[in-house]
């Protein structure tokens, strides 16, 4: 029975959470709060797709659209100081991938390689094909740091590169790609001390497989 209970109450939360934030949304809206209102609905789009009705893979369309709330909330975080362009080619809009794979990137690079900079943060992700090939960009004109560093933070399977907070995520993402893809996943950093962070993600020969 207790068994039972959780899992019901498991079905409710998530409801309840989608319909406050939908009430708050149309009570900001009708009051003429518009900043507040695209606030609230960015994060009941966050929430939705994180859950993802239990799936574990998602469209990259909607990994585009999570990414796109994600950067809405961190940017209002950030006093609108946050300049970001997601793209996707039109022929990988229906391709799947597993979820929650990309932001943890995203966030390093909000939460580490902004520090500090006097230029408007400005981000950039693109996802590409090439050939059978799933390329994912991720750039950004932070801080950056020596090629030493950025080797260690982005090994993800160095064990001591999991200490800190700055890198146990990341090194918790990339454990989760190897298991997914294998030796068909490689990782590709490109950083300079003041001029910024440049991540590239290649699964070989997915576009291929994720056809079938």
């Amino acid at each position: 029975k207790e068994a039972q209970l959780g899992a019901l109450q498991a079905q409710i939360n998530p409801h309840f959470l989608y319909n406050t934030l939908d009430l708050l949304y149309w009570k900001a809206s009708m009051s003429g709060q518009e900043e507040i209102s695209n606030h609230i609905y960015s994060m009941s789009k966050l929430f939705r797709l994180s859950l993802n009705k239990g799936e574990m893979w998602l469209t990259l369309e909607q990994e585009k659209e999570f990414l796109t709330h994600y950067l809405n909330l961190q940017k209002a975080l950030m006093s609108e100081k946050l300049d970001y362009c997601i793209s996707v080619e039109e022929f990988l809009l229906q391709t799947k991938i597993p979820r929650f794979l990309f932001q943890p990137f995203v966030e390093n690079a909000i939460l580490h390689g902004f520090k500090k900079i006097t230029a408007v943060p400005k981000l950039t992700i693109f996802f590409q094909s090439q050939k059978k090939d799933l390329l994912v960009f991720i750039c950004d004109n932070g801080c950056g740091m020596d090629q030493e560093k950025a080797n260690m933070i982005f090994s993800g399977i160095n064990e001591e590169s999991a200490d800190t907070k700055e890198n146990y995520a990341i090194c918790n993402v990339l454990k989760r790609m190897e298991l997914y893809f294998g030796e068909n996943f490689s990782l590709t950093v490109k950083s300079e001390i003041s001029k910024g962070t440049k991540i590239k993600l290649c699964v070989r020969d997915y576009l291929e497989q994720s056809s079938k």
